[in-house]
């Protein structure tokens, strides 16, 4: 394999990985906390675009409650960050690059 072919691979590659990286940072997903009082949706660029509480927590304590919504975002932060490496993962795991080595 020549260098130009594997530049032109590469390119490729990356083209696809930028097009599934940006559809996936535009991509909403929806959470909740165990309880269900904490609701909301958060894009793959971990913008928050909707946030919902259950009147019940508005009760508790403002410790509790922001302890409560910073618990349910970061769960949510991790969940889309794995599900984002899960898949960018799997494009750039089916690289194969022949003689290369």
């Amino acid at each position: 394999m020549n260098i130009n072919q594997l530049m032109k691979q590469a390119q490729a590659m990356q083209k696809k990985l930028n097009k599934v990286q940006n559809a996936f940072n535009e991509k909403v997903f929806s959470f909740e906390n165990a309880e269900k009082t904490i609701k909301g949706q958060m894009k793959g660029n971990m913008e928050i675009v909707d946030l919902q509480l259950d009147e019940a927590l508005l009760k508790e304590d403002k410790a509790m409650l922001e302890g409560a919504i910073v618990a349910t975002l970061n769960q949510a932060r991790q969940q889309i960050a794995d599900q984002k490496e899960e898949e960018i993962g799997s494009i750039a795991g089916n690289v194969s690059i022949p003689n290369l080595f």
